[in-house]
């Protein structure tokens, strides 16, 4: 995982007959409860804190190696 300002980097495993938008909601809803908790002002700045947006790329074409140091790398370019 890498926070970038506007941003977040995951690698996430998933099994393919559940689709992606499931994982990606959860984490949104999972993250979004603790940060309204500890950072109140979050209530007030933002009706919503996430977007519906997100980008998806399968990785299945290269190594899980390549996959985290572009992750890794991501914040540098």
């Amino acid at each position: 995982m890498e926070v970038m300002p506007d941003h977040v980097c995951l690698l996430v495993g998933s099994e393919p007959q559940f689709g992606i938008h499931r994982p990606s909601k959860r984490l949104q809803g999972y993250s979004s409860h603790p940060l309204r908790h500890e950072f109140p002002a979050l209530k007030r700045r933002f009706p919503s804190l996430w977007t519906k947006r997100y980008c998806v790329a399968p990785v299945g074409g290269v190594t899980l190696q390549t996959v985290k140091w572009y992750i890794e790398t991501h914040k540098d370019r």
